[in-house]
C-alpha cells in the first residue's frame, strides 16, 4: 500500500511539473499618457495592445522627470503608464522590442519607476525623422514598441504591452513648424543608369530601387564630377526645391553607417547650376564578390534649422549589377594580386636603369672608402 501511495505521490508531482505554468498574477491594463488611445487586450491582459489614430506630435526636448529612462531630444513620445500586480516579485524585470525586433537590455522594474511611485512606471515610445526611415526602408507602414515583463522574476515572459501608430496617421511639428510630412522637397533625376523605381519624389523621404538588371562602363576618376577614383558609378541628380536656404547643408553615409560631416549644398552644387547637385556611389569590386547591397543616403537640411527633413535613399541590389570595362564583362571574382618579389623590367631601358642604380652604388661604396681612410691618417 505504501508502495503504491508513493507511485502516486510521484506521478502527481510529475504531472505537476510538466503542466504549464498556472498563472497566479492579477495583470493590470495601461492607461494612455498621449490622448485618446484605443486600448484592447487578450487574455486577461496578458497582451495589451494600444493603438493611435490620426496624431500630431511636437518634437520635444530632453525630458527626465516622468520615468529614469526619460525622453531623449529629437523626438516626438507616445506614453503610456503600466502599473505593477499587486502580487508581483520586489525582482520583477522588462525588456523593450523596437519595430526591427531589437531587443534592449533586461532593465529591473524597481529601477526604473516613476519617482514617487514605486509600482508605476511610464513607458515611452519616441516617435522622430529616424523611426520613420527606419519603418519605411524596412517596409513597415507603422511605428512599434513592445515592453516585455516577467513579473515574477522566473524566466518567463508574463505580460506585453504594444504602442504602434501608422505613420500616413503621423503629423510632426517642431518650435509650432510642420516638418513631417511635408511635399514640393528636391525632387531626383536618374543619371546612370537611367532606369529604376523613384518612390515618394519631392517628400520628406525619396526612395530610388534599383531593382532590374543593369550595366555600369569603368570611368576613369573625374574630380569635376565628384568621381575622385577610377571605377563603376550609379549617379543621380538632385534638385533643391525652389527658396532653400543659403547655408543649406547635406550628409551622406553608406550602408547604415554613420553619417558623414554635414556639406554645405552651395559649395558641392554643380558647377553654372544654380540648384542642381550630382551625387554618385563607387561600385567597387568588394561589394560584388561579397554579393552586399549598397544602401546609400543622402539628408538634407534645406532651411538651416538643424532638422534633416529629407531624406533620398538609393538601394541597390548588387546581385543586379553587371561591371564592364573595355566593352568586356568584369568578373569581380578575379582580382589581379601583385607579385611577392618585383619583376626586373624585360626591356633596354630597364636594363638601362638597373645598371645606372648599379655604378651610381660602387660609386658611393668607393667614396666611402676613401672617407674612411682619409679620417683615420688624420688621427
Amino acid at each position: 500500500m505504501k508502495k503504491k501511495l508513493f507511485i502516486y505521490v510521484a506521478v502527481f508531482m510529475m504531472c505537476l511539473v510538466a503542466m504549464p505554468k498556472i498563472h497566479a498574477l492579477n495583470l493590470n491594463s495601461a492607461t494612455s499618457l498621449s490622448g485618446e488611445a484605443t486600448i484592447t487586450s487578450e487574455d486577461e491582459n496578458v497582451n495589451v495592445s494600444v493603438k493611435y489614430s490620426a496624431k500630431e506630435l511636437n518634437i520635444e526636448e530632453e525630458d527626465e522627470s516622468a520615468s529614469k529612462d526619460g525622453r531623449p531630444g529629437g523626438s516626438a513620445w507616445l506614453g503610456i503608464k503600466i502599473t505593477k500586480p499587486d502580487d508581483a516579485s520586489e525582482d520583477a524585470v522588462y525588456w523593450n522590442l523596437d519595430s526591427n525586433g531589437a531587443k534592449s537590455k533586461i532593465k529591473k522594474f524597481s529601477d526604473y519607476a516613476d519617482k514617487g511611485n514605486a509600482n508605476e512606471l511610464s513607458a515611452w515610445s519616441g516617435v522622430s525623422f529616424s523611426s520613420i526611415y527606419s519603418a519605411k526602408i524596412s517596409g513597415s507602414d507603422v511605428i512599434s514598441k513592445k515592453w516585455v515583463f516577467d513579473w515574477d522574476n522566473d524566466g518567463t515572459e508574463d505580460q506585453t504591452f504594444t504602442v504602434e501608430i501608422k505613420i500616413e496617421d503621423i503629423t510632426l511639428k517642431k518650435d509650432g513648424k510642420n516638418i513631417y510630412p511635408l511635399a514640393d522637397l528636391a525632387s531626383v533625376r536618374l543619371l546612370n543608369p537611367t532606369s529604376a523605381t523613384i518612390s515618394n519624389d519631392k517628400s520628406n523621404f525619396v526612395t530610388i530601387k534599383y531593382n532590374d538588371a543593369f550595366t555600369l562602363d569603368w570611368a576613369q576618376a573625374d574630380e569635376t564630377l565628384e568621381r575622385p577614383v577610377d571605377g563603376w558609378w550609379v549617379g543621380i541628380e538632385v534638385t533643391a526645391p525652389t527658396g532653400y536656404d543659403a547655408l543649406a547643408t547635406f550628409k551622406t553615409r553608406r550602408n547604415n553607417g554613420e553619417y558623414s560631416e554635414p556639406y554645405k549644398f552651395n559649395d558641392e552644387k554643380d558647377e553654372g547650376k544654380d540648384n542642381v547637385l550630382s551625387a554618385w556611389v563607387l561600385i567597387n569590386e568588394k561589394y560584388l564578390r561579397e554579393n552586399e547591397n549598397i544602401t546609400f543616403d543622402l539628408a538634407f537640411d534645406w532651411n538651416n534649422d538643424g532638422e534633416y527633413e529629407q531624406t533620398i535613399t538609393q538601394i541597390i541590389p548588387t546581385a543586379n549589377v553587371t561591371i564592364e570595362k573595355d566593352g568586356e564583362v568584369v568578373d569581380p571574382n578575379v582580382v589581379e594580386e601583385p607579385d611577392n618579389e618585383p619583376e626586373v623590367p624585360n626591356t633596354f631601358d630597364g636594363i638601362a636603369l638597373y645598371l645606372g642604380f648599379g655604378i651610381v652604388a660602387l660609386i658611393g661604396l668607393a667614396s666611402c672608402i676613401v672617407l674612411f681612410k682619409k679620417k683615420t691618417i688624420n688621427r
